[in-house]
């Protein structure tokens, strides 16, 4: 992933386990967005959307509109069910699920006093 970004630019699809300090990514998406739109780089936060496996291609092929999207996340000791999209438990016997392309939204932090 590494030599494709720099020889052809920026992925499509982050695979964010290959970062050694994942902060240093998640705090440059974030960065990206406060200076694009002017805001406190404290005050911003992210949303994120976990897409259908039927759509991990079409981000591959498009990239994200806002935000990034990564892959190479795995759950441990619990499941995605991608008909209601939520946690869930389990299948028996598999240990790690590996999750569905997502994508991180930098969204501004709306903290209530």
């Amino acid at each position: 992933m590494f030599d494709d970004w720099i020889e052809f630019g920026a992925p499509k699809v982050f695979w964010v386990s290959g970062f050694f300090f994942t902060h240093s990514f998640l705090a440059g998406v974030k960065q990206n967005f406060a200076r694009a739109f002017r805001h406190p780089f404290d005050k911003v936060d992210f949303d994120f959307v976990v897409l259908k496996r039927e759509n991990e291609d079409q981000a591959r092929a498009e990239g994200a509109k806002q935000g990034s999207f990564i892959d190479g996340l795995y759950l441990e000791g619990a499941g995605w069910d991608s008909v209601n999209d939520h946690l869930c438990e389990s299948a028996l016997k598999v240990i790690h699920e590996k999750m569905p392309v997502m994508n991180l939204v930098p969204v501004l932090n709306k903290v209530l006093p």
